[in-house]
């Protein structure tokens, strides 16, 4: 049987100049048999058995003349057994040798011959192949049974000059046991099994190391460097080193050692260096360690730009404890200089001030210390951001991007936004994408565009804010998806109140919202937030396109300040989307929560006194954030803060805060009226239909009709039916059915059935319907009015009459 162990040798061997003081000698005796079997003990095997015999090869009168070789491996002598056939039976036998074994790793290698002919078919000599073999083993113990040997390497047949070798493992320190046998395995055949040379080579280990010890000449702390490394067997000792895995230079120490130590003098501060060491020794594989890196100090790292108000600040690490300094200017020239601090630390900031506004600066960190070289970082660059503006400039981007920032989202794959785009005036023929936009305000407008992609990013302004005061931020924006889910493009709103710049921060106040219609009409988003105790906010304008399809996506018309009291009827009728408040506003109805880009906001409907002084009621949708407080109940009055939006084509404030004063209070008077002035549209309210009315969306309302369909909503405790009083008003569902929807609350036992006639008052709603999921697949989704009641109060039902 045979064993292989493997072991890394190193392919490029260095050359030395080697001291006569140490050499791994060869621990076998008589390893060539030139003494005949001096220091082996020959053994019989159990089958056939003989004792090996040594003696030189070739022609009589030599020992071993049949298929005689040219010359032996080494010397003159070689062991083995021969047998010729007829004249007697094959031999079979071995050698074996004890010795001792002081260093690491080894191969020992034999050279051996294993050559037969045979009787074969048709009664001709020829070669027999596989008839014998040569054999070496090894066992980790002094033995004298073969059976101990716990690794075994043969030399199979081969031809009758040839030499070939069999190597077995020493794994380390110790006493050992070397057998070599021959194998003639037929009777009807001439052999030759010979063997010869012995040699032992020794691996060089690495039994420590290499380490690296920077600044060992204490008086050249960034200029020296102490390698050192521990080996198994006494060898040279070598080090190549430079700033790449080429290195180029070298240190070298002919003498041999197991332990290793070279001083690399007049290195580069603030470097990193690559090395490796090699160590060398007669009769030895060369030893190499692979690539190994150390770094010498003063090192950079982690350096950082940030923005904090109006000044710059730069950060670093090093790895000692250094002062702190920063050049900087607009050229690579840089020209100034921070004042040095020379504090000892090894976390490191600068803050720059008195910087121009939206300009590309220059600048690289400096570091010192007693003893050390005085060190600067590579060339880095940063850009200012534009000075924080005492009210929102360039709201519409008439006058480009200034003092907007762009930014690029960090998500992977995406790309970077369109920017500003235009001129698509509003007056003007001139559209933007197949989506057919044209700018809300002006001539320009922000923008993103793309087929089988997504882009993602946006733009930000730096504003001052008085701290703890309320703001708003609201903007116009158009989304359209070519897929079938198009809530998957989104825009999005947001306020840092703490002026940061950093869209990812977890402190940013988000609104995010999309396109109810998908189509280029301008829909509104807004977001409430209290400025923190700098008086510096940011404000946001993203575009989010969340997967590589076809998207449009538009904004414009940005507006910014405190939320502004006025009454719900002033709200609808604003051209500009702004944040408002309303004092004292009644609560008239309590609707299902609306869950929008994935937050669920209870609704509550509101409606101001004036609609009593009013052509028509003006009432409105508020979305509570549940997380910022309780809402308030139906007959409580709330003031309450918060930016204009629009959530499934109903207006909507998105309240921020609140507070309430607990009812219960008589509702407002309802105003009846039919079917066809019910809806009704503003600049802020999308229309479902045409209407003959003002805006009434919201509002306290008084309706009757015919029951043309009907069913009872378990999940709202409420008859759901259809009734039409003759306007002959269509049901967008598609099935033709005439009339309002309206939610009367009530028991199932009130059995509304087709025919009644029913008469309702409630707050007119938009709900919207999607019949199939996901929601926001554009298959079969609608919008419809929809009447809602408080209790059965509030309805009367006349059966029909049979």
């Amino acid at each position: 049987m045979s064993m292989t162990k493997v072991f890394i040798i190193s392919l490029a061997l260095t050359f030395v100049i080697l001291s006569p003081a140490f050499c791994v000698d060869n621990p076998v005796t008589n390893p060539s048999f030139e003494s005949g079997l001096t220091g082996w003990t020959a053994y019989a095997a159990s089958t056939n058995g003989a004792l090996p015999v040594v003696g030189c090869i070739g022609s009589s009168p030599c020992v071993f003349d049949i298929f005689s070789s040219t010359s032996a491996p080494d010397g003159s002598n070689v062991c083995g057994l021969q047998s010729l056939y007829p004249a007697g039976p094959p031999k079979n036998g071995g050698v074996y040798q004890v010795f001792t074994w002081s260093y690491g790793g080894a191969e020992v290698t034999i050279s051996g011959r294993a050559y037969s002919e045979g009787y074969g078919a048709y009664s001709t000599w020829g070669p027999l192949i596989d008839g014998c073999s040569v054999s070496v083993g090894l066992a980790d113990l002094s033995t004298s049974d073969r059976n101990d040997a716990s690794q075994w390497s043969s030399i199979s047949w081969g031809n009758p000059d040839p030499w070939s070798t069999a190597t077995v493992f020493i794994n380390g320190p110790g006493t050992y046991t070397l057998f070599i046998e021959n194998n003639q395995l037929v009777d009807a055949a001439t052999i030759s099994t010979l063997w010869d040379k012995v040699s032992v080579k020794a691996y060089i280990g690495i039994t420590g190391g290499p380490t690296a010890n920077v600044g060992d000449d204490p008086n050249r702390p960034d200029t020296t460097a102490r390698i050192e490394w521990t080996t198994d067997t006494p060898s040279t000792s070598r080090v190549d080193y430079g700033l790449t895995t080429d290195y180029g230079q070298h240190v070298q120490d002919a003498a041999l050692t197991t332990s290793h130590s070279i001083l690399l003098e007049n290195i580069s501060p603030s470097s990193h260096y690559h090395f490796k060491v090699t160590s060398d020794a007669p009769n030895a594989y060369g030893l190499d360690s692979g690539d190994n890196t150390f770094d010498v100090p003063i090192r950079f790292s982690n350096i950082s730009v940030s923005t904090e108000g109006l000044d710059t600040i730069i950060t670093w690490n090093t790895d000692i404890a250094t002062t702190s300094q920063v050049e900087y200017g607009k050229t690579p020239a840089y020209g100034s200089m921070s004042v040095l601090n020379t504090e000892l630390t090894t976390s490191h900031e600068v803050r720059l001030t008195g910087l121009d506004e939206d300009s590309d600066y220059h600048f690289r960190v400096w570091a010192s210390k007693l003893l050390y070289t005085t060190v600067h970082s590579d060339d880095q660059t940063f850009h200012t951001y534009p000075a924080p503006r005492s009210s929102l400039e360039n709201a519409s981007f008439e006058s480009g991007i200034f003092p907007w920032v762009l930014y690029q989202s960090s998500i992977t794959g995406n790309t970077p936004i369109d920017g500003r785009v235009g001129p698509y005036p509003v007056s003007g023929t001139q559209t933007w994408s197949a989506a057919n936009i044209k700018a809300y305000d002006g001539s320009y407008f922000i923008g993103a565009e793309t087929t089988s992609q997504y882009k993602n990013g946006g733009v930000f302004q730096r504003l001052y804010w008085p701290a703890g005061q309320m703001c708003t931020l609201c903007a116009r924006f158009a989304t359209q998806n070519n897929s079938t889910s198009f809530y998957d493009t989104e825009f999005k709103l947001g306020i840092d109140p703490n002026g940061g710049v950093d869209p990812t921060d977890n402190g940013i106040y988000w609104w995010k919202g999309f396109s109810p219609t998908n189509d280029n009409k301008w829909c509104t988003g807004g977001v409430t937030a209290t400025a923190g105790s700098g008086g510096m906010v940011t404000v946001f304008l993203e575009i989010v396109q969340k997967y590589s399809e076809d998207h449009v996506v538009a904004i414009d018309d940005v507006t910014f300040g405190a939320p502004v009291a006025m009454t719900i009827g002033n709200l609808k009728q604003m051209e500009a989307c702004t944040g408002a408040e309303f004092q004292n506003a009644l609560v008239t109805a309590a609707a299902a929560s609306v869950t929008y880009t994935s937050t669920s906001y209870p609704r509550r409907y509101i409606q101001c006194d004036d609609h009593l002084s009013s052509i028509a009621p003006t009432g409105m949708a508020v979305l509570f954030d549940p997380s910022r407080g309780t809402p308030p109940d139906v007959g409580d009055r709330v003031t309450v803060k918060g930016a204009l939006v629009v959530v499934w084509k109903e207006a909507s404030l998105l309240a921020y805060d609140w507070t309430t004063t607990k009812g219960p209070l008589t509702l407002p008077d309802p105003l009846g009226m039919s079917q066809k002035w019910i809806g009704g549209s503003t600049c802020n309210q999308i229309p479902l239909y045409a209407s003959k009315y003002t805006c009434n969306v919201g509002s306290r309302v008084r309706l009757w009709g015919k029951v043309t369909d009907s069913y009872y909503d378990y999940n709202e405790n409420a008859w759901l039916c259809q009734i039409d009083d003759g306007t002959g008003l269509i049901d967008p569902s598609g099935n033709s059915i005439k009339g309002v929807r309206v939610n009367l609350v009530g028991d199932e036992e009130a059995s509304v059935a087709t025919g009644d006639y029913i008469m309702a008052t409630g707050v007119l709603t938009i709900e919207h319907i999607d019949p199939s999921a996901p929601l926001g697949s554009s298959t079969g989704e609608y919008d419809v009015y929809k009447l809602i009641t408080n209790s059965t109060d509030d309805w009367t039902h006349i059966p029909a009459v049979e």
